[in-house]
């Protein structure tokens, strides 16, 4: 997680422009954090999961680093993932989290303008499509 915050490019990079390679670009390091948690393996760190990792760096990278939920994955892919799984897991999300929210940037963008987080930051985009997926998972469209 350190090398994406210390990383120049991670700190301009936008998810939606980046390339999803897990060996080379600002995302690389976001993938290195996340394999580094050894949920797959059993190494790593106990209790320390993607969604961690991703929440945490989100909160540092709001336009990088999306959240990985299970809400979302489901969402996306129409099952939970296997607890404990990362590598091939979460890679299945991202590339279609990806596209969809390039495909809907300008809808989220003015959907999102008069939001502010609690600390006065603007909302980001990665956020809003968070918040809008969770509660649609969770609630159903039609509340």
């Amino acid at each position: 997680m350190e090398a994406v915050l210390a990383d120049k490019a991670c700190t301009t990079a936008d998810f939606l422009d980046v390339t999803l390679d897990p060996s080379t670009g600002p995302w690389s390091l976001v993938d290195r954090a996340l394999v580094a948690t050894g949920e797959a393996g059993g190494t790593g760190l106990p209790d320390f999961k993607a969604v961690a990792v991703t929440k945490i760096l989100h909160r540092k990278r709001p336009n990088m680093v999306p959240i990985f939920d299970s809400s979302i994955y489901q969402f996306y892919l129409g099952q939970r993932p296997v607890p404990g799984a990362y590598k091939d897991t979460p890679r299945r999300l991202w590339p279609l989290l990806q596209a969809d929210l390039r495909g809907h940037r300008d809808w989220i963008q003015d959907l999102i303008v008069p939001f502010r987080t609690p600390d006065e930051r603007p909302l980001s985009l990665l956020r809003a499509a968070d918040i809008v997926i969770w509660e649609h998972t969770a609630n159903g469209c039609a509340a």
